[in-house]
């Protein structure tokens, strides 16, 4: 059963939420505790849980393809410690349909398994029509802190944050509830999203003169978004992963895309696409 749509958040509400994250990542940052991702360091062990994913990615030939790669490299050229997201990787995701919050060191399931996913979604999602964001703003995020004796420092992710212009954003979480369950698949109570964000990268090092350069850079490219943008979904991806994380080795996108539209829809066993391939096919 779908979720009340009374419990769905306004875009009052969202709003709200994104200021108060907005806040914290300042705060963060003006204090001087804003500090370069571990994982990005260099010999750094990867993050080995595993995770299947479900996103919508942005074509970057497109209008808000096009602004988010010229913000996202403005930002590396405001602090070189910046790690950006790759132009033909930007995505939002709507969940993570499978994961392991503890097996850092077993086997991550077969090609078969991971197939059963993507062919479950295929058949029992139910179709849709296109689906729409508005841009909001570019915005720094607070991610955990990695060491809980000094909780205060914590790494930043600039992402572009965005406001569902229709309802079944916040259903598609129950609809992959459904569908796995129709084809005998666990699937747990994925909750409602209250955030609608693009991630834009990661910082590898500590940001240089507490943050003040690419703080600036953001305020030049909200102030300079010109025309409303909007982000236009026609499909969705399913991502499987050993790791919880974009920028980690080892994901494997399945491909082709989903179509929203239950008629686009192609039948049988989907390929396993590396992203340099997937890059390299759509950039």
């Amino acid at each position: 059963m779908l979720e009340d749509e009374r419990q769905f958040p306004s875009e009052e509400q969202i709003l709200g939420i994104y200021s108060q994250i907005e806040e914290t990542a300042t705060g963060v940052i003006n204090s001087g505790n804003a500090i370069g991702n571990p994982l990005l360091a260099e010999g750094t062990p990867k993050d080995r849980r595993y995770a299947i994913s479900v996103d919508s990615y942005v074509d970057p030939k497109s209008q808000i393809g096009t602004y988010l790669a010229a913000v996202t490299n403005e930002i590396a050229v405001a602090d070189e410690g910046f790690t950006p997201n790759h132009p033909a990787e930007l995505h939002m995701t709507f969940s993570e349909i499978a994961h392991s919050d503890t097996a850092r060191t077993e086997v991550v399931r077969s090609g078969a398994d991971i197939a059963q996913y993507y062919k479950a979604l295929v058949e029992n999602f139910p179709s849709l029509d296109n689906l729409r964001c508005r841009f909001v703003k570019i915005m720094p995020t607070p991610d955990a802190a990695p060491d809980p004796e000094h909780p205060e420092r914590r790494p930043i992710s600039i992402v572009a944050a965005f406001l569902p212009d229709d309802e079944e954003l916040f259903r598609l979480r129950s609809y992959f509830s459904e569908s796995l369950r129709s084809a005998g698949l666990p699937a747990g109570d994925f909750g409602i999203p209250r955030v609608f964000f693009i991630t834009l990268g990661r910082f590898k090092e500590n940001p240089k003169e507490n943050g003040q350069p690419f703080l600036e850079a953001i305020a030049r490219a909200n102030e300079n978004q010109g025309e409303d943008l909007t982000f236009e979904m026609q499909d969705m991806e399913v991502i499987s992963t050993a790791a919880r994380y974009v920028f980690s080795s080892g994901h494997l996108y399945l491909s082709p895309p989903i179509p929203f539209d239950k008629d686009k829809r192609t039948t049988g066993n989907p390929k396993f696409v590396r992203p340099i391939v997937r890059r390299n096919s759509i950039a």
